[in-house]
């Protein structure tokens, strides 16, 4: 299993890739599809992470590119560790409303409707008026 160091690696090489894409243009949040690395490494990593590598995630998550490298993991990842479903939906709040869909999706593969329902129904009755637009764009992407 990867361990946090490797996960710096595997990320540097993600938003290198991801800025020879972006090179010669100008475009907001787009993201490079997950190489084979991610595919071998992330979802496992997602589903049993140490606490090192649960840190690791909260903080690239919080990272307005970094968030994107998780993204691709968490679109392969069959299990994600109960720590993670909060700061991943905290992720698809600050994406904005066009791409929470890359966050939520996997939260409602894994952890159900129900659950992805109730956090966002909480945003969507409490949050500020931007995590109320995201709200209702999750609940869409969600099929809530």
């Amino acid at each position: 299993m990867a361990t946090s160091i490797e996960l710096e690696g595997l990320c540097a090489t993600y938003e290198e890739a991801l800025t020879n894409l972006l090179q010669g243009y100008r475009s907001r949040a787009v993201h490079a599809p997950a190489g084979p690395a991610l595919a071998k490494h992330l979802p496992p990593i997602l589903a049993a992470p140490t606490t090192d590598d649960i840190a690791w995630f909260i903080e690239a998550l919080r990272h307005p590119q970094r968030r994107w490298f998780v993204a691709g993991g968490l679109e392969m990842a069959t299990a994600i560790h109960e720590k993670l479903v909060e700061p991943v939906m905290e992720a698809a709040m600050e994406s904005g409303a066009v791409s929470c869909g890359d966050f939520v999706r996997p939260c409602v593969r894994v952890f159900s409707y129900a659950r992805v329902s109730r956090y966002l129904t909480e945003l969507a009755e409490h949050g500020t008026d931007t995590q109320k637009t995201c709200a209702r764009c999750a609940f869409y992407e969600a099929h809530v």
